[in-house]
């Protein structure tokens, strides 16, 4: 057994603690140090300091700080670094700071904990590729599952880090991400394991893992439709298509001509079935990683798959449909084969009220895939009222590598998200923000599986507390929301998963600051 350690870092302002996902209790200790903790309605909201921006920048520009925060490069490079890529960030140790975990392919973790200056790092003995966060056990710590031939969750443990039993072993194939959820409503986080094998059809197929209640899983190999998954599937992307407060999946396979096209799961009273002829968004392309988000402001979940050759942008239509808009929104800033895309997640950057898009582009490296090394960018994709173009370079971000997964999150606590890329044989790049902005900002803690909704002078924006982004990365339960010229939200509704009740606080509500919602533990479970 081995365990770690997540020191403190002596945040200056105690934070309230991350909100639970499903099942998990709250920690009253830590509510009693949050800030302006009474809400005008009695809802059990936690409002947060606001901040304020005395300086902000005309446009949003990026510097690299990794090594100066001390990340570190990766183990050297082989022909085994082409399925890494793996990124968790999280307050894993509660003190108020983002922690960053970073996979490499059969390589040991890379811990980072945050600490004055920058990050304290330690590494934990693993086999895996992509990671997950997820509260298995129900005791309000977010653990570690990592993926691979043999996925196995590391338990939080108040802050520590320990390496728990294997979930399965695959023989003849490889568990990418695993997608937490609680797929039957019972209050227990289940996992979603898409799977890919080059020769064995049974190991390409996914999997659902049901959870017992106290972290341990039960593989179920029949609660799925067989034919539809057994595709070489890179990634689950867990989301609420139907808007209907349960869980459903999109399955982005690669190699969809030879092996199967991608695959949509409508949860129907928890079971998953086929909708994939219901939804138009049956593409067979070579996925490797997706994100679903509102980019239009219509309210229905939106779907960016990033992949080989091509990116798609798919928007949700009231019907249960989705239309393929790549471009006419020239939402794809990829150039054909063998340019191809990993991670991509949607983010607002600059805080304008629209979402934009970061996609990280990376090569195929691995040898057996008789592909030659080349370097490839990062593309910024910054909406405006509906099409989108490429700001990367001229932002900051002008690095070339064989990138993989992307978060997007908040280190530095400007106000502005910043962005950590995963390179599979390099670096680790942080792109930090150089300062705030001048359009206000509100970022929203609620449990997994939530609807979030900000109304501002009449207008609504929309987002869900989903656990993964990209192509194997992982961050905090938050929606962040930009408010453009807005300094202030009129109205915040959360509507909680499988009917668990809305939960609204009348404005007006000051941005720049964070509101937890913090839920009793008898209506967490």
């Amino acid at each position: 057994m081995i365990a770690l350690v997540l020191l403190a870092c002596g945040a200056s302002e105690p934070l309230p603690p991350p909100p639970a996902e499903t099942g998990a209790p709250t920690d009253s200790a830590a509510r009693d140090s949050a800030t302006d903790s009474a809400t005008p309605d009695g809802a059990p909201f936690i409002l947060g300091a606001t901040h304020a921006c005395e300086s902000p920048r005309p446009a949003i520009t990026y510097t690299e700080s990794s090594a100066a925060w001390g990340l570190l490069p990766g183990p050297a490079p082989d022909d085994d670094h082409l399925d890494g890529g793996g990124i968790v960030v999280d307050d894993l140790d509660r003190d108020g700071d983002l922690d960053v975990v970073i996979a490499f392919w059969q390589s040991d973790l890379e811990v980072y904990t945050r600490v004055e200056g920058g990050f304290e790092r330690a590494v934990v003995d693993a086999e895996g590729a992509q990671l997950t966060l997820a509260d298995v056990d129900a005791d309000g710590w977010r653990d570690l599952i990592v993926s691979g031939h043999k996925p196995r969750v590391y338990s939080n443990d108040g802050g520590a880090l320990t390496r728990g039993k294997s979930i399965l072993s695959m023989e003849g194939g490889v568990l990418r991400q695993l997608a937490p959820g609680d797929f039957d409503g019972d209050g227990d986080l289940d996992l979603y394991a898409p799977a890919t094998s080059p020769d064995d059809d049974d190991a390409r197929r996914d999997l659902l893992l049901w959870n017992d209640g106290s972290g341990e899983f039960e593989v179920d190999r029949d609660a799925l439709p067989a034919e539809q998954v057994g595709g070489q599937a890179f990634l689950g992307v867990v989301f609420d298509y139907e808007v209907d407060g349960d869980p459903d999946v999109y399955v982005d396979n690669d190699m969809g001509p030879q092996y199967g096209a991608n695959v949509l799961l409508r949860n129907r009273d928890g079971a998953l079935e086929d909708a994939s002829s219901d939804c138009a968004c049956g593409l067979a392309h070579s996925g490797m990683g997706g994100d679903a988000g509102d980019y239009n402001g219509d309210g229905l979940p939106d779907l960016y798959l990033s992949g080989s050759g091509q990116n798609v942008l798919l928007a949700s239509q009231p019907g249960g449909e989705f239309v393929d808009v790549t471009l006419s929104a020239g939402a794809d800033p990829l150039g054909g084969f063998p340019y191809m895309a990993w991670g991509s997640a949607w983010l607002d950057y600059d805080n304008d009220g629209q979402l934009d898009v970061v996609v990280a582009q990376g090569d195929l490296w691995a040898a057996d895939h008789e592909g030659d090394h080349f370097d490839a960018g990062i593309n910024l994709m910054r909406q405006s009222e509906g099409t989108f173009e490429d700001v990367g370079p001229a932002s900051g971000l002008d690095a070339m590598g064989s990138f993989r997964g992307v978060s997007a999150a908040d280190h530095n606590g400007d106000g502005v998200l910043d962005l950590l890329i995963h390179d599979v044989v390099g670096q680790p790049l942080l792109y930090l923000s150089d300062g705030c902005t001048e359009a206000g900002w509100l970022a929203v803690d609620a449990p997994l599986g939530s609807r979030v909704e900000v109304t501002i002078d009449g207008a609504v924006q929309t987002a869900w507390i989903h656990p993964t982004s990209g192509f194997g990365a992982a961050g905090p339960l938050e929606a962040w929301f930009g408010l453009g010229q807005a300094q202030q939200v009129d109205r915040l509704q959360v509507t909680l998963p499988w009917a668990g009740g809305v939960h609204t606080l009348e404005g007006p509500l000051e941005g720049r600051r964070r509101v937890t919602l913090e839920l009793p533990s008898e209506q967490a479970e």
